[in-house]
């Protein structure tokens, strides 16, 4: 009879003699980092670690890829900023890790969020306007703009392009505070 073999003997079997190639070496390092990153940038915000920790795991992070850390940080920090959000952790994030100065990111997201809400206004005008020309009128009529298609695109177009100039003005902040 055959001798049972293990799952691990089987993998280590198949794989013997292959190597990874330095392309595929950089990218699990960038999957590991990141997944790192992610997780500490998650606890963090769930308050599981304070932020005393926050920078000593990053400190270690960072040894051991300033370049890849700096870069993966930003772009996991960027993604958690929202438009009408409570973004004061994120800022946290990267001020403490990547050294980024928030300033300009705080006026990019005050500027989005004035455009927003002006905007905002001039919809829901449209909206009471269409909304009085079928009939509808009156004080306790609340026209219910999350539900309006064009709204719903005109923010998804504000917020992609309020990540651009957010990324745009972060790759500045890095490459000026990383020399």
């Amino acid at each position: 009879m055959g001798e049972i073999r293990s799952t691990m003997d089987i993998i280590m079997e198949k794989t013997n003699g292959l190597t990874m190639t330095d392309e595929e070496k950089a990218e699990l390092k960038q999957r590991e980092l990141t997944g790192r990153i992610k997780g500490l940038i998650q606890k963090f915000f769930d308050n599981s670690i304070n932020l005393d920790r926050l920078r000593t795991e990053s400190a270690v992070l960072r040894e051991e890829q300033q370049e890849m850390f700096d870069q993966i940080i930003k772009e996991e920090a960027i993604k958690k900023i929202e438009l009408e959000g409570n973004n004061e952790p994120v800022f946290t994030v990267l001020e403490n890790t990547t050294g980024i100065d928030a300033v300009p990111i705080h006026k990019i997201l005050g500027d989005f969020e004035q455009r927003l809400e002006n905007e905002r206004k001039v919809h829901e005008r449209t909206l009471r306007d269409r909304l009085k020309e079928k009939g509808i009128s009156g004080s306790a009529v609340l026209p219910n703009i999350k539900a309006d298609p064009e709204w719903n695109d005109f923010v998804s177009n504000l917020k992609q392009e309020f990540r651009e100039k957010v990324e745009g003005s972060c790759s500045e902040c890095i490459s000026i505070n990383s020399q």
